[in-house]
């Protein structure tokens, strides 16, 4: 990171020409907008009834995904960079502009808002004006996108205001470079309605019939000091009508100009509701329905400690720029984590209900690939489970009202998840004239399949692990017992399982899979080493669970699946702790091989370590027998020491020192820079003198920041020192300007090159960072 893009992690400021490379992002309940450092909006997002077939709606100012082109990766990367490409050319999004240079702008998350509330300064007109703009979305989904414009002179003025509502309503994209399953995709047409509200305030409503999706906006103008309304000049809307995607786009706006005498203040506010209307009855009566006639309180604009008046406001706000009024406890650290928590909570949660009860939906990020993903979601709740009510109190010691309500809207959010899991996500399929059972790949919100029939044995995992781990979090909790039994007592838990179970190779004793964790296709090399190492382990929890009294009694509802060898309803924490032995030692039976590297000095020889992936119909002596591979995906390769895989149950101390020299072998050959034609590792990218060389994935080029992190932690699980450090600086230099992270970076920049909003990698090296920050906290009040 340069020292620019660092200043913008630190202050989150940009100059005029400086604008980051990431769109800001707000949300709660499902709902999420993304926005230029104006506050003008370039997308939002919101989920359909959960009987809608498309999951996601967007409202946006470019043109729909193009399905034709859902299978063609180059399509796939153009159109999840097109905020990127407004941003690089300063275009303005939806709602308020008010012309001329505007900035440098400071832009700040409100923290008691846990990632729906985001705030815009910066002075216009010459420092003749300084404009406060909020961007929030509220619980009952609306957003608000208001704007304070004061009159800082001892004269008039007369602000040039322009409106932009000129967008379309369609689905979300879903596009993904390894597409596996389509959904289908609405008729493009969008039909556009406006009328005068009341006291000169203006409505529009855009409604994809298609889609059964509609969004209204409501507009108001308003001098605060004066207190008098200000009409809505109707030429600032676009032409009614019906409109095909993409929306049409003027070249140039008309403008209203508003007279503000000197220290007066115009405050702007235009709402969005998002809708769901299948046969357009709301959209069609909307004229009647009564907008609240307000203008916004105070506490849109005010700092966190209440300031509010606008020129108290400004005059932090330029000693911020001077690099002042900065908060002692706010640390590269914490930015990261708060961050990455409030992203997890604000923009990925999808909370629905059903007859299932009450689920949640989490998505592996909000704009690219707003699917569930059972994987990314581990992950992603894995960082949530540990911020429970201690750690947060420590976390926000002067603050435990905030305190509360995070742990309360995380403990809410991890137990609907299961209840999305295990009740509402579909996880039965045909295939060739019988049913099986398995998580797919991906999901819509709603829970229905993204992909078909592929299977991936991590996949099936995950779920189990963050049952058996919630239980683990929250046992001391009476209602934990009851929450966990209608988990078990569900048709998914048992037909799953038994599912899962009949899949165990004879031949091997291991478990097959289509694809890596990097949802890519493993070929002939289906029995894979970290998926196999996440099976292990799950079985070993869930073992553990089913061995307690309360849940011993429990008759699983279960259909037995073709080719099992378990009788109906058999599953017993006896079964499932030898089922994970057997596995245990089928996987250093079998994994553990020799190949060639040649080493520093040019001579050639041989190493032992973990394969990545074996063809068991190979000769043992066949070279291509093994895949020498690691990825930046493989996280249980990484945790394999410290999950007890390579602990001896004979406690023979030699071969637990054998087996740990061969995992830290296996990891420091997958981390150590070198060309694949000398045996290096073909997941590493770069020769060790680039500044973000590092582990990658065969499924997207680059540096990936889930790699950094690999590195990262086995430094610290190793002790080396120097490793460490050079990992944290790689992860702290790829951050974006809020903290946030990609999937991929650039190899000298550390810029993305491939999506530009993943949760996972944040998740992970948010919850590394928990202590961390526990600790400045504590060093902080002491100092």
């Amino acid at each position: 990171m340069s020292f620019e893009a660092h200043d913008q992690l630190r202050k989150r400021t940009f100059q005029p020409g400086q604008w980051p490379l990431k769109t800001i992002d707000v949300g709660a309940n499902g709902v999420t907008v993304s926005a230029n450092p104006l506050g003008q909006i370039y997308q939002i997002s919101s989920p359909l009834d959960a009987g809608s077939k498309y999951g996601i709606m967007v409202a946006a100012p470019w043109d729909q995904f193009d399905h034709r082109q859902r299978t063609n990766p180059n399509y796939v990367r153009e159109f999840r960079k097109r905020p990127e490409k407004m941003l690089i050319e300063q275009g303005t999004g939806l709602g308020l502009d008010f012309g001329g240079v505007q900035g440098p702008v400071v832009t700040r998350q409100v923290q008691d808002s846990i990632g729906s509330h985001a705030q815009f300064e910066y002075q216009a007109h010459g420092g003749a004006s300084f404009v406060q703009t909020a961007l929030k979305v509220n619980d009952d989904g609306t957003i608000t996108h208001a704007s304070k414009v004061t009159n800082m002179t001892v004269m008039n003025q007369i602000i040039p205001v322009t409106l932009d509502l000129e967008f379309a309503v369609s689905r979300a994209g879903y596009g993904q470079l390894t597409d596996r399953g389509e959904v289908a995709m609405p008729d493009p047409e969008n039909v556009l309605k406006t009328f005068p509200g009341t006291n000169g305030a203006g409505v529009l409503g855009v409604w994809n019939r298609s889609l059964g999706g509609w969004m209204l906006v409501h507009i108001i103008f308003y001098n605060e000091t004066t207190q008098q309304h200000i009409e809505v000049d109707g030429s600032l809307f676009p032409w009614p009508g019906v409109q095909q995607n993409p929306p049409a786009r003027s070249i140039r706006r008309l403008i209203q100009e508003i007279f503000l005498g000197p220290g007066e203040t115009l405050k702007l506010v235009v709402s969005f509701r998002p809708g769901n209307d299948a046969m357009g009855e709301e959209f069609d009566s909307f004229s009647e329905v009564e907008w609240a006639d307000e203008v916004g309180g105070d506490e849109l604009f005010s700092r966190q400690d209440g300031t509010h008046h606008p020129g108290d406001v400004e005059h932090r706000h330029l000693a911020e720029l001077d690099g002042f009024s900065m908060d002692r406890a706010e640390t590269i650290e914490s930015i990261i984590l708060w961050t990455n928590v409030n992203y997890i909570l604000g923009c990925c949660c999808v909370p629905l209900s059903g007859p299932q009860g009450d689920g949640t939906c989490c998505v592996a990020d909000h704009f690219a690939l707003n699917l569930g993903w059972p994987r990314d979601n581990y992950w992603q709740m894995r960082v949530l489970m540990k911020l429970d009510g201690h750690t947060l109190a420590r976390l926000l010691p002067n603050n435990l009202e905030l305190a509360s309500q995070y742990e309360g809207k995380i403990r809410h959010a991890l137990t609907t998840h299961l209840t999305w899991l295990f009740k509402m996500a579909v996880t039965s399929i045909e295939i060739n004239g019988r049913f099986r059972y398995f998580w797919r790949r991906s999901y819509l919100v709603n829970g229905m399949p993204k992909d078909g029939e592929v299977y991936q044995l991590d996949t099936q995992c995950y779920p189990f692990l963050e049952v058996c781990e919630y239980f683990e979090a929250f046992r001391e909790e009476p209602q934990t017992r009851y929450i966990i039994q209608s988990i078990l007592m569900t048709e998914s838990f048992n037909n799953i399982l038994l599912d899962l179970l009949s899949r165990q190779d004879g031949g091997t004793n291991l478990f097959a899979s289509d694809e890596t964790p990097a949802d890519d296709d493993l070929g002939e090399y289906q029995f894979h080493l970290s998926s196999n190492i996440l099976l292990w382990r799950t079985l070993r929890k869930l073992g553990k669970l089913l061995s307690r009294q309360e849940f011993r009694h429990l008759q699983f509802p279960g259909v037995v699946p073709p080719r099992s060898q378990l009788a109906s309803a058999a599953v017993t924490s006896e079964i499932l702790n030898s089922i994970a032995d057997v596995t245990k030692e089928s996987i250093l039976r079998n994994f553990i091989s020799r190949h060639a590297v040649i080493a520093s000095g040019g001579d050639l020889q041989e190493i032992v370590t973990f394969a990545y992936a074996f063809d068991p119909t190979k000769h043992p002596e066949d070279p291509t027998r093994f895949r020498h591979y690691h990825d930046g995906n493989d996280l249980p390769t990484l945790y394999a020491q410290e999950w007890g895989l390579l602990q001896s149950e004979r406690g023979d101390e030699g071969e637990e020192q054998y087996l740990s020299h061969t995992w830290q072998r296996t990891m420091f050959w997958a981390l150590t820079p070198g060309a694949p034609s000398a045996g290096a590792n073909p997941g590493y990218k770069g020769f060790g003198t680039e500044r973000f060389h590092g582990l990658g994935s065969d499924h997207s080029p680059g540096q990936w920041t889930l790699g950094f992190f690999q590195e990262w932690r086995f430094a610290q699980m190793v002790g080396d020192a120097a490793r460490e450090d050079k990992a944290w600086a790689q992860i702290r230099d790829s951050a974006q300007f809020d903290g946030t992270f990609s999937e991929a970076v650039d190899i000298d920049t550390g810029l993305c090159t491939s999506k530009t909003w993943f949760s996972w990698p944040g998740a992970m090296i948010a919850e590394n960072l928990i202590e961390t920050v526990v600790g400045q906290v504590e060093d902080c009040r002491v100092g």
